[in-house]
This record gives C-alpha cells, sequence and structure tokens, in this order.
C-alpha cells in the first residue's frame, strides 16, 4: 500500500510512471474511471488474498449491484465460482435475493 503522505497524495498533480497509466474508457465520466482502482482492488483482495477461494465454491455477495459487488460477480465468474447476490437485479448469480421481494 502507498504511503500517502510521503508521496504527494494529497498534491493536486503528482508525477507518476507512465506505465502505471491507462486510457480513460470514452464510455466512463471521470468520477467512474476514478473508482475502478479501488473497486477493483477491493474484490480481488476479498477474492485472493483473504478469501482463498478455489473454482465451484459458492458464496454470497451482498449489495451486488453497487460498485465493489458488481466487480466481485465479474471476477468470480472467471474463477469458476457459484455466487448467490444480493442485489436490486439479477447480475448473473446462481441465486438472487431481491430487495424488492419481501
Amino acid at each position: 500500500m502507498a504511503h500517502f503522505r510521503s508521496q504527494g497524495a494529497f498534491a493536486q498533480l503528482t508525477a507518476i510512471p507512465e506505465k502505471h497509466v491507462a486510457l480513460k474508457p470514452p464510455s466512463l465520466t471521470f468520477a467512474e474511471a476514478a473508482s475502478v482502482p479501488l473497486v477493483g482492488l477491493t474484490s480481488y483482495q476479498s477474492l485472493m488474498q483473504y478469501g482463498h477461494f478455489q473454482a465451484k465454491q459458492r458464496v454470497l455477495i451482498l449489495a451486488a449491484s453497487g460498485g465493489t459487488g458488481s466487480f466481485a460477480v465479474q471476477l468470480y465468474v472467471q474463477i469458476g465460482l457459484r455466487m448467490c447476490v444480493c442485489a436490486k437485479g439479477s447480475l448473473g448469480g446462481d441465486g438472487v435475493w431481491s430487495h424488492a421481494c419481501r
């Protein structure tokens, strides 16, 4: 993890190596593009570093229609996990608990 205070993350501008930069997809707003590293890393860490999940295991993803949850669904599909998702709509899980259901 970066040491924000020592690397100038609170500055308005900062210099970083070109290899750490990617073009923003035209379909995303700047705010959406800025959120990708955080939600992507959170989803990846929960899968690989903390969860130690393997193919065909079952997982429950809460708030699957949110930023981190939607990334988690995409990552977990690639790994081959079986998912139940809690969301406002279906996102491709094997089972869905919808907030609209009573």
